[in-house]
């Protein structure tokens, strides 16, 4: 607990609804006394405010727009926690704003950073916000706050020309989230990590195809697409071309190619071929 923290919360008069006060005391409970490395989860900040997960998410992304709070390093939470389903985001109280004179105006943000946050059963929370020290320029110093950080490259920053067959799962080529309704009729966010020989960009114009068919967006629907796809590649099939037949023809499955040899199988044919030739060019051979 960061009593310094703890009094700049109290103090600040940026935010007075109570609900993101009080959303803002409770990170403020677990940040430096600078308000640095502040990752409690969001179960934990639900359990101390008594508000619905949804509201409380709601009001993170109001303190962050409010500018009172901003993406911290999330370097540190994936040194201090190993378990990639488990990790919230870091965030840092800017505790050199108290009064609304002090927030940079909004033409100074130079960045807004995306950040994933996962829990136990792989639930994923996207929390956006401005960070106007993301391009490593500080436009202003209040009460000697630390110099900008290092520039940070920002993977999901979007395109001003984006690919229109390419989607989220192209671009990241990593996960999918899928939204979808628990035994206790709850909505989870459900992250299914996607294997690193699928091929980003026809794997991207297959889900549009699918998506423009109506197919069934599930966990379960593409799990067993890729179970395919895996035993198609076992069998020395192209998944990239079997993506693209199934893209090009309006196809929501995937399917092995007929009457086409697997690149696994190539040597063997021409090992037959081989000796067929050598069989009607032997000397012996007598025409049967």
């Amino acid at each position: 607990m960061s009593v310094q923290a703890m009094t700049w919360a109290w103090a600040q008069t940026v935010v007075t609804d109570p609900l993101a006060v009080s959303v803002l005391l409770a990170y403020a409970n677990f940040a430096t006394p600078s308000g640095e490395d502040c990752f409690p989860s969001t179960e934990v900040i639900v359990q101390m405010t008594k508000l619905s997960e949804r509201t409380v998410r709601k009001k993170v992304d109001d303190l962050i727009a409010a500018g009172v709070m901003e993406m911290g390093d999330q370097e540190i939470v994936r040194v201090k926690i190993a378990h990639a389903g488990r990790r919230p985001v870091n965030y840092r109280l800017r505790m050199d704003i108290l009064t609304p004179d002090d927030v940079p105006p909004a033409d100074s943000i130079s960045g807004v950073q995306i950040v994933q946050e996962t829990t136990g059963r792989g639930a994923s929370h996207v929390s956006q916000g401005c960070n106007s020290g993301s391009l490593g320029v500080q436009l202003t110093s209040f009460r000697g706050a630390p110099a900008a950080p290092k520039p940070i490259y920002n993977p999901n920053k979007p395109s001003k020309n984006p690919n229109p067959l390419q989607s989220p799962a192209a671009s990241e080529a990593a996960s999918m989230t899928f939204r979808e309704q628990d035994d206790d009729g709850k909505i989870r966010t459900v992250s299914l990590d996607l294997p690193s020989w699928l091929p980003a960009e026809a794997w991207g114009g297959y889900l549009q195809t699918r998506k423009a068919k109506k197919a069934p967006r599930t966990v379960r629907a593409i799990q067993g697409v890729l179970r395919k796809l895996e035993a198609f590649r076992s069998a020395g099939h192209d998944v990239e071309a079997i993506l693209d037949t199934s893209t090009e023809r309006g196809w929501t499955g995937v399917f092995e190619p007929k009457g086409a040899f697997p690149a696994s199988a190539t040597p063997k044919r021409q090992s037959f071929g081989r000796s067929l030739e050598q069989h009607f060019a032997s000397p012996e051979f007598d025409g049967r």
